[in-house]
C-alpha cells in the first residue's frame, strides 16, 4: 500500500490534462475572447484615429481589466467542483478503488490546476506585452498567483464540504466588495466591520494586484491576511477531505 501511495504524483499528467482540456481551455477562450482580442482591436483602431496615442496610454487600463477578468473566473473555474463533482453515484468508487492517499490526490490536483492557471495568466499577458505594448506582465502572474491561493483556497474548502461550491464563492467574493464599498460611503456602518472581519478578504485582493503590477510597496497586513486565509483553507481543506465521507 505504501508503496501505490508513493506514485501519486504520476497521476500530476492526467490531472494537468484534465484541466487543460476542460476548465483551462475555456478559461483561456473565454478571456481571449472577452479581453486579449480585444485589447488588440482596440490599439490598432485607435493607431488609426490618434496616430499621436502612445500604445502604452492605449493598452494600460484594458490590460488592467484583463487582469482582473482573469483574476476572477480562473480561479472559481478552476477550482470549481474540484472535489464536490466526484462524489457522483460510483465516480468516487471508481477512482480511488486502488489504494491511494485522498487527500495527497486533491493536494496535488489543486496545486496543478494552480499551475495551469499560471501558465493561463503568463500567456495572455505576454501576448499582451508582445504584441500591443509593454506591460507588467510578471507583477499581473504574480497578481493571479495570489488571487488564487485565496480564492481557489476558499473554493476547495467549499468544494469539500458542500456540493454547489462555486456559488457560495461568488457569493462571497460579491459580498466581501460590495461591504467594503458601503463602508467607505457609510462609514457609520460598523457592523459591515465585523462581516468583513469574519469573511475571507477577498475585498484586498485589488489593492493587492494593483500594487503589484504597479511595483509599489503594498500592505503586509493585508498581504498576510490574505495568504494566510488562502493557507488556512488549503490545510483545512487537504485533512478534512480525509476525514469527511466523499460519498455521501
Amino acid at each position: 500500500m505504501s508503496a501505490a501511495r508513493g506514485r501519486i504524483g504520476h497521476y500530476a499528467w492526467w490531472q494537468f490534462r484534465d484541466y487543460a482540456l476542460g476548465p483551462g481551455a475555456g478559461t483561456l477562450f473565454l478571456v481571449g475572447l472577452v479581453s486579449v482580442l480585444p485589447i488588440l482591436g482596440l490599439l490598432r483602431a485607435m493607431q488609426r484615429a490618434a496616430p499621436e496615442a502612445t500604445p502604452a496610454e492605449v493598452v494600460g487600463p484594458a490590460f488592467v481589466a484583463l487582469v482582473q477578468f482573469l483574476s476572477l473566473v480562473g480561479p472559481i473555474v478552476a477550482v470549481g467542483s474540484i472535489v464536490s463533482a466526484d462524489r457522483a453515484p460510483g465516480l468516487a468508487r471508481f477512482l480511488f478503488a486502488k489504494p491511494i492517499s485522498v487527500s495527497r490526490y486533491y493536494l496535488q490536483l489543486w496545486c496543478v490546476r494552480g499551475a495551469g492557471l499560471l501558465l493561463i495568466a503568463l500567456l495572455c499577458t505576454g501576448v499582451v506585452d508582445v504584441f500591443a505594448a509593454p506591460v507588467p506582465w510578471q507583477g499581473a502572474v504574480l497578481g493571479v498567483a495570489l488571487t488564487w491561493l485565496l480564492i481557489g483556497g476558499v473554493g476547495f474548502l467549499a468544494s469539500v464540504l458542500m456540493p454547489r461550491d462555486s456559488i457560495y464563492v461568488i457569493g462571497i467574493y460579491a459580498v466581501t466588495n460590495l461591504l467594503d464599498q458601503f463602508r467607505t460611503i457609510a462609514p457609520q456602518w460598523r457592523w459591515a466591520e465585523v462581516v468583513l472581519a469574519v469573511l475571507p478578504p477577498m475585498h484586498k485582493l485589488g489593492p493587492l494586484r494593483s500594487a503589484l503590477m504597479q511595483g509599489s510597496g503594498w500592505d503586509w497586513g493585508d498581504a498576510w491576511h490574505v495568504m494566510g486565509w488562502g493557507g488556512a483553507c488549503v490545510v483545512a481543506a487537504t485533512l478534512l477531505v480525509r476525514r469527511l465521507p466523499l460519498v455521501r
